[in-house]
């Protein structure tokens, strides 16, 4: 069930999960797979957008690992990136992710932690889900972002959620703020 209680931002709700993870896993640095990039370039996107491409990179240059950040169109990102000082820490990957997220499974790639927030297509993101199982490491975090049951425009979870409930698959969801009301998002701590 989301959490209503205290509204929080994107930011918040991965900081707070990767900390955990590292806490839980003993690891320092984690490798990060995020399907979907910052879309938009003003300073005033940040809330709304979730950048959290820049959030990732951020991370890994406190902690270490690396970002593997993959979308139809990376400009944004690399200019966001490059105005925070941050470029060489993500490996932006032009392309679908149902081209390039198989492609990974291919070269034996795995990641701490996968975040998905790609188009708001419910099959795209089951089938991006599916993938990610391939993808994670024993332990690892998938979450999966704007996943709300009861909004006629979020569509995003609306094969993900009942899928999860369905096979029993432990998750929570809680609820970040945005600049048009609350999202939810998909939090799994996948298990060793």
């Amino acid at each position: 069930m989301p959490d209503h209680g205290a509204m929080k931002t994107l930011e918040v709700i991965l900081q707070r999960e990767l900390a955990g993870l590292r806490e839980r896993s003993g690891k320092k640095a984690l490798d990060v797979l995020e399907v979907g990039t910052i879309r938009e370039t003003a300073e005033g996107a940040r809330p709304a957008d979730g950048w959290s491409t820049l959030f990732f990179a951020e991370h890994v240059a406190e902690h270490g690992g690396r970002v593997v950040g993959v979308d139809l169109d990376v400009s944004a990102a690399r200019l966001v990136l490059q105005r925070h000082g941050v470029a060489e820490k993500v490996e932006l990957v032009t392309g679908s992710s149902l081209e390039v997220l198989p492609r990974l499974v291919d070269e034996g790639a795995s990641f701490d932690v996968i975040f998905l927030d790609s188009d708001n297509d419910p099959d795209l993101v089951m089938s991006e889900y599916e993938f990610a199982l391939k993808l994670i490491r024993p332990g690892g975090l998938i979450l999966a972002d704007d996943v709300d049951q009861d909004d006629v425009w979020v569509r995003k979870g609306l094969k993900l959620i009942p899928y999860l409930k369905d096979s029993g698959v432990a998750f929570r969801i809680d609820r970040r703020e945005a600049s048009w009301g609350g999202r939810d998002v998909m939090i799994q701590e996948v298990k060793g």
